[in-house]
Parts: structure tokens; C-alpha cells; sequence
């Protein structure tokens, strides 16, 4: 299902979460997950194009805005069977994510 037709739908429709993390300098070095049941896929155009987000379960802190989010911070749980938990447990990369 795409992004477009779930949030246009009238009886799907609902919030969902979209989190991609990236971890270099290519356009294809990120993980990409929601919070939903389903995978959900979006056409982010230019270099990154179609993006599939995985489902898994997501926990995290509220979203507080002081402002702007540019310097916010935010605590998020994901399984350790994810791929990104993956990366930062045996070699984390040089780059910070993003």
C-alpha cells in the first residue's frame, strides 16, 4: 500500500509513523521503518525515489517543539533484530545518523 492511498483513504486512513535513518554519504546507505502493521512505500523523488518502509515496532518520546526541532533530541526503541540495530552493533559507522 502506498503512502498516498492510505493516507487518502477515508477508512484507512490514520497516523502513521515514518522513520529513515541515514548512516553515509550515498543516497542508498538508510533504513527505512514505520509503525504500521503493513509496509508503506513513498516516492520521495530525486536521488532517493521510492522508499519501502519495513513495519516494526517503534517506541518513543514525545515530540516536543521549543521553537524549531532543529537541535531536538528524541529516544526511540527498536528491536535488536533490526537492521540498523545490526550496523551499530558490530562496527558503527563513522557518520552519525541522521
Amino acid at each position: 500500500m502506498t503512502f498516498a492511498t492510505y493516507e487518502g483513504s477515508r477508512e484507512s486512513g490514520g497516523p502513521i509513523q515514518l522513520y529513515r535513518f541515514t548512516y553515509g554519504t550515498e543516497a542508498s546507505e538508510f533504513f527505512a521503518y514505520t509503525d504500521h502493521t503493513q509496509e508503506v512505500t513513498v516516492d520521495h523523488g530525486g536521488i532517493i525515489g521510492m522508499v519501502a518502509y519495513q513495519p516494526v515496532p517503534v517506541e518513543r518520546d514525545e515530540i516536543v517543539s521549543n521553537g524549531t526541532l532543529d537541535r531536538s533530541s528524541m529516544k526511540l526503541g527498536l528491536d535488536v533484530s533490526t537492521e540498523l540495530a545490526e550496523l551499530f552493533r558490530v562496527y558503527p559507522p563513522t557518520m552519525s545518523c541522521s
